[in-house]
């Protein structure tokens, strides 16, 4: 005689807030990581010092984080411009350099508002942020969701 036998198998109930909690604190984790990159482009700017927030939002079926800034001065070194009418000190060297994180002593300042002059050439730290955190975005919330695998009762 031949026989196919099933057993149901139903998984242990499934247990919502633990793991959103899990999620929201990697998040929160992830974001602060990237706040402090960001804040490693301004760390040797002298009298302006831009403020970085971090905000988490949570809907329904997903989680997500905007990490940055409304400084409108770093906007114009991280997006670039067309012109500028900044005049410099002929010593001058910039503190920072596109696609690097991080900012170092320079040299000269400001010198006066004068006719237009080539715009500045943009840093794209968001970019170079966001390029280099993929991963390590990747690696913190695949161990998240093994936490939440288990504390939902199904891991």
């Amino acid at each position: 005689m031949v026989r196919a036998g099933f057993i149901a198998v139903r998984p242990a109930p499934f247990k919502e807030k633990e793991p959103r909690f899990v999620l929201l604190r990697a998040m929160e984790k992830v974001s602060k990581e990237i706040e402090k990159e960001f804040a490693k482009t301004t760390k040797t700017w002298n009298e302006h010092h831009p403020e970085f927030y971090h905000k988490l939002t949570v809907k329904y079926t997903e989680i997500g984080s905007a990490v940055g800034t409304d400084d409108e001065i770093y906007g114009y070194l991280n997006n670039g411009t067309q012109v500028r009418y900044a005049h410099m000190t002929d010593d001058f060297e910039a503190k920072t350099t596109p696609k690097v994180i991080g900012s170092g002593p320079g040299k000269g300042g400001f010198a006066y508002i004068g006719k237009p002059l080539p715009g500045i050439e943009a840093r794209q730290w968001d970019e170079v942020i966001t390029e280099n955190y993929e991963g390590r975005f990747n690696e913190i919330l695949d161990a998240a969701m093994d936490e939440c695998a288990k504390k939902s009762g199904h891991g």
